[in-house]
């Protein structure tokens, strides 16, 4: 089973309604990403995952991002950093 950081929380949002819209714009950025893993309300992930996705757009640092990442076991640095790419040019249109 894979055990996401506990350093990965959400925190600094104003209201409730700010953490309702940005919990859904950071889903719908992951299942644009990851199409084939749709996310369901009670799914026990969604607050990593929200963590993991608000680190990535919250950067235009590559490496940095990839730090937020690194632990999924791309295939190579270039599938990584292309991930990271297209949840940049995604968030923009969300």
């Amino acid at each position: 089973m894979l055990r996401w950081p506990a350093s990965l929380a959400i925190t600094g949002e104003s209201t409730t309604e700010d953490i309702r819209m940005k919990k859904s714009k950071y889903i719908r950025l992951y299942e644009a990403l990851c199409p084939e893993d749709l996310l369901k309300d009670y799914d026990p992930r969604i607050s990593a995952i929200i963590a993991e996705m608000k680190a990535v757009v919250g950067t235009d640092d590559i490496a940095v991002a990839a730090k937020a990442i690194d632990w999924y076991g791309w295939n190579s640095s270039l599938e990584r950093n292309n991930f990271i790419r297209r949840a940049w040019k995604i968030w923009d249109t969300l």
